[in-house]
């Protein structure tokens, strides 16, 4: 399956060659959005003396091709921000997301036929939990289920208890099944797809709060370990744009019924399912200057057993060829 994610990736280019069934089949998406924010607060009645700064960005690149019979689409999206209060002396990353979706479909008719997909999620720095004072973690190990309790350094006034690697945990999928576009059009899309995925879930060794709010001693930690699944998938795309294209939305949903995981984890059915939403709206204010909303839901239980909830709002420059 490993082998099917490069196949996927490259297979665009290679198709590039073939004579062009539609004109300018080819079409380029880039966006950055940035977003910055700055307090600072002295003797100010009802607020905190200190300084606080909030730093941002996302870079999103997306390639179509659509020359019947063929579809390759791929999108990267990177998105990072960290913030910086009093009595803090260290950033603290609050997003760190990579995101690259490849997808090929070989339309036998001009609505359905089969498709393979591969994905990739991780972080691109290192994760730790950081605190103004000294507090104690219970640390839960992956393999034995024994607990031992840490306390972190604090080498700049900060304490610092490292909690993941950079790009760990590192998330594959492939998809193999057959699609379905019963709409399809300039300013309109519904596609749904089933088929089966298999998922590594590569994290041996990493580190996740499962605290359920604020706790400041005994900190409940989970060490993590590798976890490969596969089962039965299904999905779904929907996307457009209104108002002569002064607003675009898009919606899209992956969800996975893992009938088998190595190793055999503890979990019940339930624990099985799981599911990869998102959505977006976005106002194009001018032809090169847009407001983006997004919004991501993960439910991953071979990770974290809860639903991971990220939403933001960004100011984006955009070029579209």
């Amino acid at each position: 399956m490993k082998i099917l994610s490069l196949l996927i990736l490259i297979s665009g280019f290679l198709i590039a060659a073939e004579p062009e069934a539609v004109k300018k089949p080819w079409r380029f998406k880039t966006t950055l959005g940035i977003n910055l924010g700055q307090t600072v607060n002295q003797a100010f009645i009802g607020a905190t003396n200190g300084v606080g700064f909030n730093p941002g960005f996302q870079f999103e690149e997306v390639i179509r091709l659509y020359s019947l019979p063929h579809e390759w689409r791929s999108e990267l999206t990177l998105t990072e921000s960290w913030a910086l209060s009093s009595p803090q002396t260290a950033f603290q990353k609050t997003t760190d997301s990579l995101n690259l979706k490849s997808s090929y479909l070989y339309h036998w008719l001009d609505w359905f036929g089969p498709y393979g997909s591969a994905k990739l999620r991780t972080s691109l720095f290192d994760g730790y939990d950081l605190e103004a004072s000294p507090y104690t973690y219970r640390i839960t190990d992956a393999a034995t289920g024994l607990q031992h309790p840490e306390t972190p350094s604090s080498p700049n006034g900060t304490f610092i208890f490292p909690l993941t690697k950079a790009f760990l945990p590192l998330i594959l999928e492939q998809d193999v099944g057959v699609f379905v576009q019963p709409y399809r059009e300039d300013d309109l899309l519904l596609e749904f797809r089933t088929g089966v995925t298999a998922r590594e879930n590569i994290a041996k060794g990493q580190r996740i709060l499962t605290a359920v709010g604020v706790i400041y001693n005994d900190t409940p930690v989970r060490q993590l370990d590798n976890v490969y699944e596969l089962g039965p998938s299904i999905g779904t795309h929907f996307k457009g744009d209104l108002f002569e294209k002064k607003l675009s939305y898009r919606l899209s949903c992956d969800a996975l019924w893992s009938f088998l995981q190595v190793p055999i984890t503890s979990v019940d059915s339930a624990k099985q399912f799981s599911f990869d939403l998102s959505a977006g709206v976005g106002f194009n204010l001018l032809p090169w200057l847009a407001l983006n909303w997004q919004f991501k839901s993960i439910f991953n239980p071979a990770i974290l057993d809860r639903v991971q909830i990220m939403s933001h709002l960004m100011l984006a420059v955009k070029f579209d060829h």
